[in-house]
C-alpha cells in the first residue's frame, strides 16, 4: 500500500512538474469621464479565447493565463475599446490593469472599431505622452526609471548621463511637477544637486507603478503654476486575493515589495523598500577601503480602502534618505578636507473619492511634502574651519477638491478648489 501511494505522489509531481505555469489578469474598467463602474464590460486577452465581463462594480479577472506576454483590449457598446499592450503575466501572480473607456457614438451602419494602442491624455491634447508600467520597464536605456524613460521623448533633453534632470523646451531643472497620485513630490531622487529635482537614483519604485501621464506644456490649470511638464504618476493597487511579493537585487540597491489585502472588502496594502547595495558591502567588509560609499535608503507605501460602493478612501506614504561622507585622508579629494551631505525626503497624503453615479465624481485630497538639506565642507586644521555650510528645509501643504461631470452627452465639466502652503528656512554660510 506504502508502494501505490507513493507512486501516486510521483505522478502527481510529474504531472505538476510538467503542466504549463499561469497565471491572472484583473483590474477595473470605468467610465473615462465620471469613472462609474462598466458593468458588462468585455475584456480578452488578444490573439487568445481568454475573456471576462466586468462584475457591477466594474471588477474582472482573467484566470489560467499562460506566462507571457500579452495584449489586453476592454470594449463596450457606447464606448471606444482600448489596448494594453506589454501585459506581463507570470506565474501564479496577479497584473492589474485599469481601462478608462470614453463614449463614443453608437451608428446603426456598419462599424469598423479600431482599439487604440497609445491612449490619450484626455484634458491636454498637445504634448502629451501616456504609458503602461510595462513600457517603463523595457523601455531602452531607461533601467526602470521613470524619468530616464522621458527623458528619450520629444521636447526633453537630459544633462548628462550623471543624472535623471528631465529639461522641457529649455526650462529650468525645477520647473517640473512630479505627482504620485495626486500627491506632489518635489525632489523625487537620491543625490540630486541642492534644489534641482534630477538625480542618480529615483525614490519611486517602477514595481508600484500602474501608469504615467506626462504633459510637456499645455497643460491644463488644475495641475498648478508650474512653468515646463507635469508628470502624474498612478500607482497599482495591493492585491485582493493573496500576500504576492518579490526581491530585486543591482548595482544599484536592494529592494523588497510585499502587497496584499487588508480586512474588509476591496481593502489592500502595497509597499516597498530600498537601500543602498554598496552600503550592504562596505559594512560586510568586502570592500573595505572604499571611500564616499553612498548610503541611501527609501520606503514606499500605499494603502486602499473601499468604504462604500461609491467611496474610496487612500493612503500614500514616502520616505527617502541618502548622505555621503568623506572624511580627510580619503584618495576621493584632497587629503585636508572633511565633507558631508545628508538629505531627507518625506511625503504623504489622504485621497477620498465619491461616486455621483452617471453624473460624475469628486476627489478631496490633504497631502504635504518636506525636504531638508545639511551639507558640509570643512578644512581638517586645528579649529576644523568651514568652508562651506548649507542647512536648508522646504515644504508644501495642501488641500484641493476636483470634480468632473458630464450634464450633457458628449460633454464634460471640470471644477476645483485648492489651497497651500510653502514655508522654508534658507542657511548658507
Amino acid at each position: 500500500m506504502k508502494v501505490v501511494t507513493v507512486f501516486l505522489a510521483a505522478l502527481e509531481l510529474l504531472r505538476l512538474a510538467e503542466a504549463e505555469p499561469t497565471g491572472s489578469i484583473a483590474g477595473l474598467v470605468y467610465d473615462a469621464v465620471t469613472r462609474s463602474p462598466l458593468a458588462g464590460a468585455s475584456v480578452v486577452v488578444v490573439g487568445t479565447e481568454l475573456g471576462a465581463a466586468a462584475d457591477v462594480g466594474g471588477r474582472f479577472i482573467i484566470s489560467e493565463v499562460p506566462v507571457g506576454t500579452y495584449s489586453v483590449e476592454a470594449s463596450m457598446i457606447g464606448y471606444t475599446a482600448q489596448v494594453k499592450d506589454l501585459v506581463t503575466v507570470s506565474s501564479a501572480h496577479s497584473s492589474e490593469l485599469v481601462f478608462k473607456l470614453a463614449q463614443s457614438r453608437i451608428e446603426l451602419t456598419e462599424v469598423s472599431v479600431r482599439a487604440e494602442y497609445f491612449p490619450k491624455v484626455k484634458d491636454a491634447p498637445v504634448s502629451e505622452r501616456s504609458f503602461s508600467a510595462e513600457e517603463i520597464k523595457v523601455a531602452p536605456g531607461g533601467v526602470g526609471d521613470i524619468q530616464r524613460v522621458v527623458q528619450a521623448m520629444p521636447a526633453v533633453v537630459s544633462s548628462g548621463d550623471q543624472d535623471n534632470e528631465v529639461i522641457v523646451r529649455g526650462g529650468n531643472p525645477n520647473e517640473n511637477l512630479f505627482l504620485v497620485d495626486g500627491v506632489e513630490i518635489p525632489y523625487p531622487n537620491h543625490f540630486g544637486s541642492f534644489f534641482t529635482q534630477g538625480g542618480p537614483i529615483n525614490m519611486l519604485n517602477p514595481l508600484l507603478v500602474r501608469e504615467v501621464d506626462f504633459v510637456a506644456g499645455a497643460f491644463p490649470a488644475r495641475y498648478g503654476g508650474k512653468t515646463s511638464s507635469v508628470m502624474d504618476i498612478a500607482l497599482r493597487r495591493g492585491s485582493l486575493r493573496e500576500l504576492d511579493g518579490n526581491v530585486d537585487i543591482g548595482m544599484a540597491g536592494l529592494g523588497v515589495v510585499a502587497e496584499f489585502p487588508l480586512p474588509g472588502a476591496g481593502n489592500s496594502f502595497i509597499g516597498s523598500y530600498h537601500k543602498s547595495f554598496l552600503e550592504l558591502m562596505a559594512k560586510m567588509g568586502v570592500w573595505g577601503g572604499m571611500s564616499a560609499i553612498p548610503y541611501y535608503d527609501n520606503a514606499l507605501a500605499k494603502a486602499t480602502f473601499r468604504l462604500s460602493a461609491a467611496n474610496e478612501l487612500s493612503l500614500l506614504g514616502i520616505w527617502g534618505d541618502d548622505r555621503v561622507e568623506i572624511e580627510p585622508g580619503a584618495d576621493v579629494v584632497d587629503y585636508r578636507y572633511w565633507i558631508r551631505q545628508h538629505t531627507k525626503r518625506v511625503a504623504g497624503g489622504l485621497g477620498l473619492q465619491t461616486l455621483f453615479g452617471e453624473t460624475g465624481y469628486g476627489k478631496l485630497l490633504l497631502s504635504g511634502a518636506g525636504t531638508s538639506w545639511d551639507a558640509l565642507v570643512a578644512e581638517d586644521s586645528l579649529w576644523l574651519d568651514t568652508l562651506q555650510l548649507n542647512q536648508t528645509s522646504e515644504a508644501v501643504y495642501g488641500g484641493r477638491y476636483d470634480a468632473s461631470f458630464r450634464l450633457l452627452p458628449g460633454h464634460e465639466t471640470q471644477a476645483g478648489l485648492s489651497a497651500s502652503q510653502l514655508p522654508n528656512d534658507f542657511r548658507f554660510y
